[in-house]
């Protein structure tokens, strides 16, 4: 036998005592090692390099979001101040209105207005109209899309229903933003929007009070069908062959009748078709309207008017 260092094999039983003696140092060694990794502090780490983040940040803007994450200050400031870096940014904003009515439907859209670095265009949700901001009216309505989304006390009405504003980025629809119905951002945005919609119908009223519209179409009551007429006047009354049918039209409601029916074609067909004539200033124009269009498409368009429509169908539709 020869131990390790070349000693004799008569020296085995020495060279056994040591080798016991070592491997004795070794386990005591390893012992103290593991003692002192569990008790000795760990070092502080440095601040500069530590990955774990305490608290989650203020606001979060991804341009490519759907939904940004909302603060009280201006949910859609930073984001749209980042857009507007770009040489040829764009927009879109809409006003939109939400009910306690459950259903698939999405939110009805009552106007969009489309704005860029150098322009902006308003344009109603339903009717045929639409109109250049002049450059008070585009400041302004940047101004507002910045304002706070923090949602103010609800009204009285406010648990039914209530008007609020999406932002797209570029001119495609695709909700990133919104601001809420009882946020100042949307009531001030809504406030400018509004304002464009007056100035749209003072400068369309002149030819709106030189309107007169005619619709003839078969009405029934009871089980009795009649040929019934309605007429609709410059000075805002509706009238049917037992006198005023509704209450005076104001200028907004007049307004969006004479560019309701401008787009309607010459005639029409079936059986709830109403044929008529559209006259201004002594021009006439033959005009014709399937009421069947209100049952199956229904508008985001609010008027006196188009209820009355859709109640004489839903006259016609009784059995």
């Amino acid at each position: 036998m020869v131990c390790p260092g070349g000693a004799q094999p008569a020296l085995g039983a020495r060279c056994l005592v040591g080798v016991r003696r070592t491997l004795v140092w070794i386990a005591m060694i390893g012992a103290l090692g593991v003692l002192a990794i569990r008790v000795w502090p760990a070092p502080e780490a440095d601040p500069a390099r530590t990955l774990a983040v305490e608290e989650a940040p203020g606001e979060i803007i991804q341009l490519a979001s759907r939904w940004d994450v909302l603060d009280e200050v201006g949910c859609a400031g930073p984001a749209l101040r980042e857009l507007r870096r770009h040489p040829h940014w764009q927009f879109t904003l809409q006003e939109r209105v939400w009910d306690d009515v459950v259903d698939d439907s999405p939110d009805e859209t009552l106007a969009t207005l489309r704005i860029s670095a150098d322009a902006a265009t308003w344009t109603d949700g339903d009717l045929p109209q639409s109109l250049e901001l002049d450059a008070k009216e585009r400041a302004e309505v940047l101004a507002a899309a910045e304002h706070s989304c923090a949602e103010g006390e609800p009204g009285p009405d406010d648990g039914y229903s209530g008007h609020y504003v999406t932002i797209s980025y570029g001119p495609m629809v695709h909700n990133a933003i919104e601001l809420p119905s009882r946020s100042r951002a949307a009531k001030d945005v809504l406030a400018v929007l509004d304002h464009v919609r007056s100035r749209y119908v003072e400068a369309r009223l002149a030819a709106a009070h030189a309107m007169t519209l005619t619709l003839t179409g078969p009405r029934r009551r009871d089980d009795t069908w009649t040929r019934y007429t309605l007429t609709v006047r410059g000075d805002g009354r509706v009238l049917d062959h037992e006198g005023e049918a509704l209450q005076p039209l104001a200028s907004i409601d007049l307004v969006d009748v004479l560019d309701w029916a401008l787009q309607l074609p010459d005639h029409a067909t079936g059986p709830y078709a109403l044929t008529g004539t559209l006259e201004i200033a002594g021009t006439k124009k033959r005009v014709g309207f399937q009421m069947a269009a209100l049952a199956d498409n229904p508008s985001a368009w609010r008027s006196q008017f188009l209820e009355l429509l859709r109640q004489w169908l839903n006259y016609n539709l009784q059995r």
